[in-house]
């Protein structure tokens, strides 16, 4: 009803404001049951997935296969692996055509899951897994920084040789040792 009432520029535009709504409806179905934390998590291990496997992306953002193929191939890939509202939610992404042509639909989807808990989601990269007491103190940290609850999204990178970062939004605090070397080596260079 609230698309209806509201005024809006374009009927893309109403189109787009349905989307949400329907997204919102699987969020709201998430929290009700205890499990936006579970949707977070999911939606976002299932983007690097995607993310890691061209194949893959090719296959779900193509607009040859049908809707139903790849509503199976999603079943077959995310059954017992995500709750059922995560695995709802991507499948109406990938098989809806106009989401489906979005870069990163499930990155907006888990912004409105975060918004719903007035969160923000932090990408955080380490070289090592970190504990329960420094993931806490972490998401502490940042929530006093930022001013809202953090939930981190926790990204295991050998790369990153030692220390971390953590990107919010298009905030970047890089803490790696991998940086640091990079900056030693630009000044013995200079």
């Amino acid at each position: 009803m609230a698309a209806v009432e509201s005024r809006l520029a374009t009927s893309g535009d109403m189109v787009d404001a349905i989307e949400q709504l329907a997204i919102e409806a699987l969020v709201l179905t998430a929290e009700a049951e205890n499990g936006l934390d579970d949707l977070e998590d999911g939606l976002f291990r299932f983007g690097r997935v995607v993310a890691a496997q061209p194949e893959l992306r090719a296959a779900l953002a193509s607009t040859w296969l049908p809707g139903e193929r790849k509503d199976e191939l999603l079943s077959a890939l995310l059954r017992g692996k995500v709750t059922p509202v995560t695995q709802r939610l991507v499948t109406q992404m990938v098989t809806h055509p106009r989401v489906a042509r979005c870069p990163w639909p499930w990155t907006w989807c888990a912004s409105i899951a975060a918004r719903r808990r007035e969160q923000l989601i932090a990408v955080v990269r380490s070289a090592v897994e970190l504990t329960a007491a420094q993931r806490r103190r972490l998401a502490d940290t940042l929530a006093a920084t930022y001013g809202h609850r953090v939930h981190l999204n926790i990204v295991i990178d050998p790369a990153v040789v030692g220390g971390i970062s953590v990107q919010i939004g298009d905030e970047l605090i890089d803490g790696t040792a991998a940086r640091r070397l990079a900056a030693v080596r630009r000044k013995l260079a200079g």
